[in-house]
């Protein structure tokens, strides 16, 4: 998995939402996996600030095997 740019604020993971892009939280056990956009950010405020606490990325496909 290939992880892309740091979301640090609501407003850069509103604007992966309106692209329809896919997040990862690589700490996260449920979240290692691709998530769109659009279901974390009508997540709770409590659980989105832990996931950018811990590292909430842009994902990007990659060539990286399992």
């Amino acid at each position: 998995m290939a992880l892309g740019i740091q979301i640090t604020s609501l407003d850069a993971l509103s604007r992966l939402a309106e692209q329809k892009r896919a997040v990862v939280c690589p700490a996260a056990v449920g979240f290692k996996s691709p998530r769109p956009a659009q279901f974390v950010i009508n997540m709770s405020g409590t659980i989105i600030l832990r996931f950018m606490q811990s590292g909430l990325y842009l994902y990007e496909k990659g060539s990286d095997s399992k």
